[in-house]
């Protein structure tokens, strides 16, 4: 499946990480004002995403129709 994102930042994300400075700036904010760790900082985002991909997964699961037996 293409992704219009693919060459353009999904490939560099790992590298690079996020093109919108504010999120360097969010972390920046939690570690200094929050005190938590980068790591900690990183589990927020991978929680973050994973339940955005639940909801994703459950949406695109009720819109396919059951196939018939």
């Amino acid at each position: 499946m293409a992704h219009p994102d693919h060459h353009n930042g999904l490939l560099d994300w790992p590298i690079y990480g996020a093109r919108d400075p504010e999120i360097a700036e969010l972390a920046h904010q939690l570690a200094y004002a929050g005190g938590l760790r980068l790591s900690e900082i990183e589990d927020l985002i991978k929680h973050a995403l994973r339940q955005r991909l639940a909801v994703v997964e459950v949406s695109r699961t009720s819109t396919v129709e059951p196939t018939r037996t």
